[in-house]
């Protein structure tokens, strides 16, 4: 694994792990402005452990539970 953090595409890609989507579907072009671009719902979770790191340190499928370093790449 790499050093770099996942970028908002993969976490609109599919679990490595049990290969179901994260894409939440569209943003409503109303709330648009608080977002950028694809424009899409992750359906990713975030996890914080604030003795790590004051932020996300993890992310959580919600579809078979594995977690995943936010600052590692994931290799498929």
């Amino acid at each position: 694994m790499t050093t770099e953090a996942m970028t908002k595409e993969e976490l609109l890609g599919n679990c490595p792990k049990c290969g179901k989507s994260w894409d939440g579907g569209p943003i409503p072009e109303n709330m648009r402005e608080h977002y950028s671009p694809p424009y899409r719902w992750s359906l990713v979770i975030d996890l914080e452990d604030p003795k790590v790191y004051d932020g996300v340190s993890w992310w959580k499928c919600p579809h078979c539970g594995a977690t995943f370093d936010r600052f590692k790449k994931i290799k498929n």
